[in-house]
């Protein structure tokens, strides 16, 4: 196995844990069919969480499909399909809520780390633990999946590797 083989292959187990790691969220929005209209105040709403859900478990199917076919084979196309799921569907989905709420003063970035440094997924016990909890991990989901998908960055876009 060569070195851009390893490097792929390192790149699409992470980025399909982290893929993986989405898909109960998507699960718990997409279970909402049953409830067409979501009571909100004295006014009820249509239940688009349903639709996000839906939406969100089809872009991870595809990543998965495209990270196991051509991503392993080393084509640009599908190096280009991860990306454009990370920064258009993971980023605003986990990363850009926090991101705002700190620019709306909502939050502190001193926040971030004592999320990062405090919060003990296992041990959730409040209803504002379970959201340091989730705030967390979607950045850390993330980073993860952005460092994974430019791990492997010269096998896609050097001509220096030769494939095998």
């Amino acid at each position: 196995m060569t070195i851009p083989n390893r490097v792929t292959l390192i790149s699409a187990v992470l980025l399909s844990i982290c893929l993986i790691a989405l898909v109960p969220g998507s699960l718990q929005f997409a279970l909402t069919w049953t409830t067409p209209y979501l009571p909100v105040g004295n006014v009820r709403v249509e239940n688009f969480m349903m639709l996000e859900g839906c939406y969100s478990l089809s872009l991870e199917i595809i990543g998965l499909v495209v990270l196991w076919t051509g991503y392993r084979a080393m084509e640009r196309w599908a190096w280009v399909i991860l990306f454009t799921i990370l920064t258009l569907f993971v980023f605003p989905a986990t990363v850009l809520p926090t991101l705002l709420k700190i620019h709306e003063g909502i939050y502190q970035w001193s926040f971030l780390l004592t999320v990062c440094t405090e919060t003990r997924v296992g041990q959730c016990e409040g209803l504002a633990e379970l959201h340091n909890s989730r705030v967390a991990l979607g950045i850390l989901d993330f980073l993860v999946m952005a460092s994974a998908l430019l791990l492997p960055i010269k096998a896609f876009f050097w001509k220096s590797f030769t494939r095998v």
